[in-house]
């Protein structure tokens, strides 16, 4: 409606991505409010230390930042709402928990580790993934902690820094991908494609 009545398109994406921001930054508010009405002991992994807790926060926060313009991306791709949510929510699924799931056994498996490592790399790229191993690490780092008495930097580059890193990152490179993808040149190219496709 706003881009039909003549508003600026970049106006616009600024505008819903702030939107959705804010609903997803209530969103992270509430998921911590639950953990903390469970109580320590029930949510100790996300909650103690204090370190964990703001860690945990964080990466709610990240992911929500990231996986926002990730997703306005993926709709630029898809003509039938219908099928862009579906799709979408199938594509969240695979980066997210297959590949997190995929990595894990995989670099426990010798004969799979450089393939899993490898694969990382790839998987970097998806917020989802980020967001699952991040709460992996997290969890990982917590058992470390209180089964093997390890002194575990929560915020180092091998806990969550590295998908917090990664999800700032792709916060911004996303919706700068969303506003080019907007361009009356993008969207030139992509009538263009579609021509070819129809002949």
């Amino acid at each position: 409606l706003q881009l039909v009545s003549g508003g600026n398109v970049n106006v616009y994406w600024i505008a819903t991505y702030l939107w959705d921001s804010t609903v997803f930054l209530g969103l992270a508010v509430a998921i911590m409010l639950v953990f903390a009405s469970y109580g320590r002991s029930a949510a100790a992994i996300f909650l103690t230390p204090f370190d964990a807790a703001i860690a945990t926060f964080l990466l709610l926060v990240t992911f929500g930042a990231s996986t926002i313009p990730y997703n306005y991306c993926a709709t630029f791709f898809f003509f039938n709402h219908v099928t862009a949510q579906i799709s979408i929510l199938m594509i969240n699924f695979t980066t997210g928990f297959v590949a997190s799931m995929a990595y894990l056994i995989m670099s426990a498996i010798e004969s799979t580790q450089d393939l899993a490592e490898d694969l990382r790399i790839v998987f970097l790229c998806f917020p989802p993934y980020n967001f699952g191993e991040g709460l992996l690490r997290l969890s990982s780092s917590f058992y470390s902690r209180v089964i093997l008495g390890v002194s575990v930097e929560i915020f180092s580059w091998d806990i969550v820094g590295c998908s917090l890193t990664f999800m700032t990152a792709e916060a911004l490179v996303y919706f700068l991908v969303t506003l080019c993808l907007e361009t009356p040149a993008a969207r030139h190219f992509a009538h263009w494609i579609d021509q070819q496709r129809v002949a």
